[in-house]
């Protein structure tokens, strides 16, 4: 199920908490907004919030690099 009263593209569902994360930036004059959102279990042990943040570290540092 959708929120319409939120500017996130994001479902919300009760199965996970989603944790956000955004940076602006401009280049070349244009501004660029990159967002992460991690799906986050309720419930999730610590070794898989770790394994789950080392995974999205991992894309964005894949990203970073395109974007050089």
């Amino acid at each position: 199920m959708r929120d319409d009263t939120s500017d996130s593209p994001l479902p919300r569902d009760a199965d996970h908490i989603w944790l956000r994360q955004s940076v602006t930036f401009a280049v070349n004059g244009q501004t660029r907004t990159l967002e992460l959102a991690l799906p986050l279990r309720p419930g999730a042990t610590p070794d898989e919030v770790e394994s789950l943040l080392d995974e999205a570290e991992a894309g964005m540092r894949r990203l970073s690099r395109r974007l050089d």
